[in-house]
């Protein structure tokens, strides 16, 4: 449900731009807008987006799914799965080394993506439907940022920052889902030289392809649709990780094989 008018969400948008820009968190919306709508979190999202995709000469390759978990959700106090855009300009290959002065917090989260094969458009979207449309899977680290001082915020302020999506570094290989058992693919997590999680896949809502369908029937809400050529982050296997200077992350997984990054 929309609850701002639209000079408002045009505002509001312009402030999180400034904060990513200068690298200086600002309070959550919801301190100065009680009322504001996880809706309406989006419109101030998509408003930052235009600006972008204008100004910067900017293209969406692709999407982010966080929060499929119930226990997740639980855990965060947000009780419904969130979406971002991933933009062209903020996709890495492996091993990149990203400079710490261009995030306000940078984090990362070990993910499985996926590279669509061909369009897949909502509402309706099935689990058959997503298998069909997806050309195959990718490790991947979704790199992460918050504009709000230590991650602290509610759901509508997490949908207008992009669900704090700030980019992905994906592994070097595209292995087809036919070759995988995606709810068993493991996942070992490791911070620097310390491994801090194991886990499969299956902590994403049972199969990382869930998010697939479930984004698909989102953007089909708006008059959107997944295609081909896009990559869609599924969501966090794992617990996030927060990288200072100096600090990397590493996902190993059983037959996705190997992603990193470094921050510097």
């Amino acid at each position: 449900m929309n609850t701002l008018d639209e000079k408002t969400v045009q505002r509001l948008g312009q402030r999180l731009d400034e904060a990513r820009r200068t690298r200086k968190p600002i309070a959550p919306l919801t301190e100065e807008t009680p009322g504001l709508t996880i809706d309406d979190g989006y419109r101030i999202s998509r408003a930052q987006l235009a600006m972008r995709l204008v100004e910067k000469r900017e293209r969406v390759a692709g999407w982010k799914v966080g929060l499929m978990s119930a226990a997740t959700r639980a855990q965060v106090g947000i009780d419904q799965p969130l979406l971002g855009y991933v933009l062209a300009s903020t996709i890495h290959a492996d091993a990149v080394e990203l400079p710490a002065a261009d995030f306000i917090a940078p984090g990362a989260e070990a993910e499985v993506a996926f590279l669509m094969g061909r369009d897949l458009a909502g509402p309706g979207v099935s689990l058959g439907a997503a298998i069909l449309a997806v050309e195959g899977a990718v490790a991947a680290l979704e790199i992460v940022d918050c504009r709000y001082p230590d991650y602290k915020f509610r759901g509508p302020d997490a949908a207008a920052d992009n669900n704090c999506g700030a980019g992905a570094v994906l592994g070097n290989r595209i292995v087809p889902l036919r070759e995988l058992d995606l709810p068993l693919e493991g996942l070992v997590w490791e911070h620097g030289d310390r491994r801090v999680a194991t886990a499969t896949a299956a902590e994403v809502n049972g199969t990382p392809l869930a998010s697939v369908v479930w984004l698909a029937n989102k953007l089909g809400e708006w008059g959107l649709r997944l295609h081909a050529g896009d990559v869609v982050l599924a969501g966090s296997i794992a617990k996030f990780l927060r990288l200072g200077a100096g600090e990397s992350a590493r996902a190993r997984f059983t037959r996705l094989g190997s992603v990193s990054v470094r921050v510097v």
